[in-house]
């Protein structure tokens, strides 16, 4: 999460003396995400007569209905509507956009999906069902009555807990680690936040992206080092398409590390799957097609292009290089200046006092409303114990530089940091 402690900024302070006489060049790819794609409106003939649809205004009531909803104890109706509402108040945190959620209900009246509730002003009702028609979908979204390239209802519908398993609460609730989280929980339901939070940006008018990185993917999308609550929000490419869509003045000054990416070769519906990135290891770094961020370890050795690929190790010896991948998050509304650094620690919470850093940096401006996939070999440092492992910790400080004076503006110096997955071995 965003840190404030003292120690942590005076770090901070001692790094920009050095970062400020210039970025460092990234020495390994980095992957930029294309921008969001918005839901067009089509005629009766199936022809396009709106290129973008959105509600009538960015202020949203959703009102969640729970008479068909069979929860059970730990996902009961009062823990559902806690996610809806956690998930729900991310929108209006966006910053640069009119999008929010003006306020969240629940009720029992009755859902069926696809009858209107003849809504007059913008509003997004929740239900359940037992079946939905598309194929292997879990939820479904739908903008009733558009009219001039703008609607007022939209209704989201979940498969219910009779016929599909949930988990409405945070990895933190069930002792699992916010980084290394999956698609499903260990006590084996599917999150539903993330699926929540896909069908919201629906609502609003996104649709699918396979060249962007993006709640609007499919697959294991990224819990935030941050509170649970606060963990799932839109990426910067939702971001992106709600300041489009719902403009209004407003500023964010926002840096997330993360450990997901979007793998664009592989697809479904318009959607790319996000998948859990390598763990960091030995071995190359390999840029060309053989790259693979996605396998079990970032190092990969292979004897010649095109040939056999093989797996890095985790057991590294000081002063080697560990190969790793992490992806870069910029909330805001501006362009950042980022400096990339990499911390072994005993344990998966970052300390200044307590963890060994690298010598190495990497140092980057991230675009507003972007996403990167950095990958870089950090070296190993020489107090580090041989025979014990260490949890690699990637941290990122970040600050604004509009004029681009090679100062930072005031008051937008801050950092962000996140677990690798994995561990290493001192050899």
């Amino acid at each position: 999460m965003t840190g404030t402690t003292l120690t942590a900024m005076d770090t901070f302070a001692r790094r920009l003396l050095s970062a400020l006489a210039g970025l460092v060049a990234a020495t390994a790819v980095s992957t930029p995400a294309a921008a969001y794609i918005p839901l067009k409106g089509y005629d009766g003939n199936g022809n396009v007569v709106c290129n973008s649809i959105k509600f009538t205004s960015g202020s949203v009531k959703v009102v969640l209905h729970t008479a068909e909803y069979t929860g059970t104890t730990v996902n009961d109706t009062a823990a559902l509507l806690q996610a809806v509402k956690d998930v729900d108040r991310q929108i209006g945190l966006t910053g640069g956009t009119a999008a929010k959620i003006s306020s969240t209900t629940s009720t029992t009246a009755p859902f069926v999906y696809g009858t209107p509730f003849n809504d007059t002003v913008p509003t997004i009702h929740v239900g359940f069902v037992t079946s939905i028609k598309e194929k292997d979908a879990i939820g479904q979204t739908k903008q009733m009555s558009i009219s001039s390239c703008a609607y007022n209802e939209v209704q989201i519908a979940f498969l219910d807990q009779s016929v599909w398993g949930w988990d409405v609460r945070t990895p933190s609730d069930t002792g699992e680690a916010l980084f290394s989280a999956g698609r499903n929980s260990t006590a084996g339901g599917t999150w539903f936040r993330p699926s929540y939070l896909h069908e919201l940006m629906h609502a609003f008018g996104l649709h699918h992206t396979h060249g962007s990185y993006a709640f609007m993917n499919y697959g294991t999308r990224p819990w935030a080092n941050r509170p649970a609550a606060d963990a799932i929000r839109p990426l910067p490419d939702d971001a992106h398409g709600l300041r489009d869509l719902y403009p209004a003045t407003g500023t964010r000054t926002e840096v997330a590390l993360l450990n997901t990416w979007m793998d664009s070769d592989d697809t479904d519906h318009g959607a790319a799957q996000q998948k859990e990135l390598c763990e960091p290891s030995t071995g190359a770094m390999i840029v060309d097609s053989l790259a693979d961020p996605f396998q079990h370890f970032c190092g990969t050795t292979y004897t010649m292009p095109g040939g056999p690929t093989l797996g890095g190790s985790a057991t590294v010896c000081v002063g080697a290089g560990i190969v790793t991948r992490v992806a870069v998050a910029n909330y805001s509304t501006e362009d950042v200046q980022t400096e990339l650094h990499m911390w072994f620690s005993t344990d998966t919470t970052w300390t200044v006092t307590g963890d060994v850093e690298s010598a190495d940096s990497y140092g980057r401006q991230v675009d507003e409303n972007n996403s990167e996939l950095l990958a870089h070999t950090f070296t190993v440092p020489s107090t580090l114990t041989s025979g014990a492992t260490y949890r690699p910790i990637a941290q990122v400080d970040y600050w604004l530089d509009v004029d681009h004076d090679g100062v930072p503006d005031p008051g937008t110096t801050s950092y962000d940091w996140i677990p690798m997955r994995g561990a290493v071995n001192i050899c």
